[in-house]
């Protein structure tokens, strides 16, 4: 399953044309004819997307993308407006409005298709980036990460004066030069000692 979308269109023939080409493409579709319950609608199945002809019943698509704006949880449902043959002025008036794309009819299925993965993977995108944005302080990810050193000279860790370094580390020569470890939460840089 790709995704949800929600088809709002008050024309049957509209409704079912759209449901056909997405069902096809494995989407799972939910369908409505007008804007009278659509926010309990979108807040019951979670679409990803919603196709929406561009005057409806009781409104129209700018309409439901205002109505959707005043809520936070629906505000970045991204929305599709389905125009009459080329009207260049619905169209220009739908992306003021802050309708994320409009599709004229006849629809074009590769076109529409690829309209709409396009912005379900968009997103998912960015519910990607709210949960790591959200969870990564929780877990500890927060903290900066440690400074590289790039002087070309290998980190090894701090010795104690009564310590030798063969004492100290159990670990091969080789695997010193490569492995910093850390002891009492110290690291120094010294330089490699040639035998």
């Amino acid at each position: 399953m790709q995704g949800t979308v929600l088809i709002l269109d008050g024309v049957a023939t509209s409704r079912i044309m759209l449901r056909v080409q997405l069902s096809a493409a494995y989407y799972r579709v939910v369908q409505a004819t007008a804007l009278a319950g659509v926010a309990e609608l979108v807040r019951r199945t979670r679409p990803d997307v919603i196709a929406c002809a561009m005057n409806l019943p009781d409104g129209d698509a700018i309409t439901l993308r205002q109505r959707l704006r005043h809520d936070p949880d629906l505000d970045a449902i991204p929305v599709i407006a389905i125009t009459e043959e080329n009207d260049r002025h619905a169209r220009i008036r739908a992306l003021e409005a802050g309708i994320d794309d409009v599709i004229s009819r006849p629809l074009d299925d590769p076109l529409l298709m690829a309209r709409v993965r396009n912005l379900v993977r968009s997103r998912n995108n960015a519910e990607v980036q709210v949960l790591r944005e959200a969870t990564g302080h929780p877990l500890g990810f927060s903290e900066p990460a440690p400074k590289q050193i790039n002087s070309g000279v290998p980190l090894q860790p701090s010795l104690a004066a009564d310590e030798s370094e063969e004492d100290s580390l159990d670990t091969p020569q080789d695997a010193r030069k490569v492995t910093p470890r850390d002891f009492g939460g110290k690291i120094q840089l010294v330089k490699d000692k040639k035998k």
